[in-house]
């Protein structure tokens, strides 16, 4: 157990030691409220040792402020889990409306942790995993991702006006082909 540390009670706290830790993990008060009250609810308490290592009071091992969000993200989804189960099975109407007011709190909250997550070394590896998986799938399926696309015309939804929307390989080329050769022929007209 840590004895000889600073215990991180309230949001300000866990803000305050972020800052001062230079975390990269950025946490807005509303964001760190809800941390606590996790913490809080599940009976763990926070404590920083004098060179900046974070602790659960009841353990010696330090953890990373990344683990701490891990944690609260799997506790708020468990708890999110089980409202929308009551939800979708209620005893009674009173049963119904509060767990739709609790599935919108919850949802809430998800959403803000969501956006801390992201930040920590889970969220960053998982959004690289996610891109180099869809990545390689579009390679497997012989698929261009639409930001590798140059748009030459909008599609309009009359038929307007119509856009390079077969976007294989070889239609891209032949468009550029076919642009070559109208740049090369307006040349040729202006030199004559």
């Amino acid at each position: 157990m840590m004895s000889n540390g600073t215990k991180i009670d309230s949001a300000d706290g866990l803000i305050n030691w972020c800052r001062d830790t230079h975390q990269e993990v950025k946490i807005q008060r509303k964001g760190a409220a809800i941390i606590m009250d996790y913490l809080l609810e599940n009976g763990k308490e926070l404590s920083a040792s004098s060179g900046g290592e974070l602790f659960f009071l009841d353990k010696e091992n330090p953890i990373t402020l990344d683990d701490v969000v891990d944690l609260v993200c799997e506790w708020n989804y468990e708890k999110l889990v089980d409202v929308r189960d009551k939800k979708e099975n209620p005893k009674n109407f009173i049963d119904f409306c509060s767990s739709s007011s609790l599935e919108k709190q919850l949802d809430e909250k998800q959403a803000i942790l969501d956006r801390i997550f992201s930040q920590t070394v889970y969220g960053r590896d998982a959004e690289a995993i996610a891109h180099d998986l869809a990545r390689k799938t579009m390679k497997r399926l012989k698929l261009i991702p639409v930001i590798d696309i140059p748009m030459l015309k909008e599609t309009g939804v009359y038929g307007t006006e119509t856009a390079l929307v077969d976007a294989a390989p070889a239609a891209l080329s032949r468009q550029k082909s076919k642009e070559q050769e109208e740049h090369e022929i307006r040349e040729q007209g202006r030199s004559r």
